[in-house]
């Protein structure tokens, strides 16, 4: 299993205004068990101009948005196999700083890799999709806090 970034989730946001707050909420399942090794799963959100954007920062998005549209820092931890099923939990907030003519998204990145190697090529972490997913919660201007 090498190194690389995923994404995960993307939720497609119309017309943002100046004012308006996000809450956003994320949970992931991943479970080790299968592969029979160590895995690292780690994970962040940020603001992206596109559904398939990988990265932070920049474009549309990284104006629009209070933290250049981040919401949360990288952070990860080993799924070890014997602990079964493990769950990723993120939360984010953040404050559109211009009115948006376009839509932007929402997206959920992760990275995973073996940690102490021994893994193949072709291996992935395996995701449970029950229990997992993306909230977003948009207040508008008006509740300005």
């Amino acid at each position: 299993m090498r190194k690389r970034k995923t994404l995960v989730f993307s939720h497609r946001l119309d017309d943002l205004r100046k004012g308006e707050q996000l809450l956003v909420k994320a949970r992931l399942t991943t479970d080790a068990a299968p592969l029979g090794y160590a895995a690292r799963i780690s994970t962040r959100l940020f603001l992206a101009d596109s559904s398939r954007q990988l990265e932070a920062g920049g474009g549309t998005a990284g104006r629009a948005a209070s933290w250049k549209g981040h919401l949360s820092k990288q952070t990860g931890f080993n799924c070890l196999p014997e602990d079964g099923a493990r769950t990723t939990l993120k939360f984010g907030v953040l404050r559109v700083l211009g009115n948006v003519r376009v839509p932007l998204f929402l997206n959920m990145v992760a990275v995973s890799a073996d940690p102490f190697g021994g893994a193949g090529p072709s291996d992935a972490l395996p995701v449970t999709p029950a229990g997992s997913f993306l909230d977003v919660t948009r207040y508008p201007p008006e509740m300005e806090g």
